[in-house]
């Protein structure tokens, strides 16, 4: 060890220039390599947090070669196709995008993501409940929340009954936390927002409104083509 030392020193000394660049070169090369490791590891698990995840897709639509590839569809459009096959076990038709609202908890206000579903959609996703359950959605006025967002609000994961205000609390207009899930990581599609109901009756015969994005459980993962060719033939 101290030979080599010694003779790492010497060529050092005697070769600074070509040395310094040399280590440099090797530095940057090695955080390269953990970025790139580091991306490629984030995109090969992303939605691989979903229990079933080979078994989910989500559907597209190519109205025409101006237009491309959309991923918002209309809510007959998509219960149409949820409802063509036996093999869709459970459909998610959810709001394109999550939203930010402003809420009261205690007299203070908060900003919380929020993102709107017909029905119980999280069957499809089957989340890692902490608390209650996703059944919930199915009651008027409840809503699911992650498990960071209950002890941001509330200090504890065991926050099922609390009250959530929207707006401002002198509005009157609570929603009721129904279960609490455990937090998705960062490489998914659905993040972490405050999940709730839409309205049974919203949009449901408008084939103008194209927001939601569309989701099904399969009952294997190969089943995809035939739903496709049961649809639309």
């Amino acid at each position: 060890m101290k030979t080599f030392y010694r003779n790492f020193t010497h060529t050092f000394r005697r070769f600074f220039t070509a040395s310094v660049l040399n280590i440099a070169g090797l530095a940057i090369a090695f955080a390269s390599f953990l970025v790139i490791l580091t991306q490629v590891d984030y995109d090969r698990r992303y939605n691989r947090c979903y229990r079933h995840c080979d078994r989910i897709v989500r559907a597209e639509f190519y109205p025409n070669a101006d237009w491309g590839w959309t991923l918002t569809l209309a809510r007959p459009f998509a219960e149409l196709i949820g409802n063509s096959s036996p093999h869709v076990e459970a459909m998610a038709i959810i709001d394109g995008w999550s939203s930010v609202y402003p809420v009261e908890v205690d007299g203070h206000p908060y900003q919380l993501p929020v993102r709107g579903g017909f029905g119980n959609y999280l069957q499809v996703f089957e989340p890692d409940m902490v608390a209650g359950s996703t059944e919930a959605l199915l009651e008027d006025r409840q809503v699911l929340i992650p498990a960071s967002m209950a002890r941001q609000l509330f200090g504890t994961v065991d926050a099922v009954g609390k009250t959530i205000y929207k707006d401002r609390q002198a509005d009157n207009n609570p929603y009721y936390v129904g279960g609490v899930y455990r937090d998705f990581p960062a490489n998914c599609t659905l993040g972490n927002p405050l999940f709730y109901r839409f309205d049974e009756h919203l949009n449901q015969d408008n084939w103008s409104d194209w927001n939601y994005h569309c989701y099904y459980l399969l009952d294997r993962p190969d089943a995809a083509g035939e739903v496709r060719q049961t649809a639309f033939g």
